[in-house]
């Protein structure tokens, strides 16, 4: 993986195809629940910025789809309710 941002910390995981997976990661080691609000936001974040699909990146959908996400809803409105 090519990370060229610099930074005084950084946190990479290759396996990571996008930040909200990560964060997930993080929400749950604090112990936080994950609401179905913080899943939506959570799995919109997936959506856009996965560059990499990766094994990881459907199991995030689908343990966010657990916490309530509203997955077909998101998908939706980012592919065909946009404005012009």
């Amino acid at each position: 993986m090519n990370n060229s941002v610099i930074a005084d910390y950084k946190y990479i995981e290759d396996d990571a195809g996008a930040c909200s997976e990560i964060i997930l990661k993080l929400i749950k080691h604090m112990r936080v629940t994950v609401t179905k609000d913080i899943a939506d936001l959570l799995y919109m974040a997936l959506v856009t910025d996965t560059m990499d699909t990766t094994q990881q990146s459907f199991l995030t959908a689908a343990e966010l789809a657990d916490c309530g996400a509203n997955i077909a809803g998101i998908d939706r409105k980012n592919m065909f309710v946009k404005s012009k």
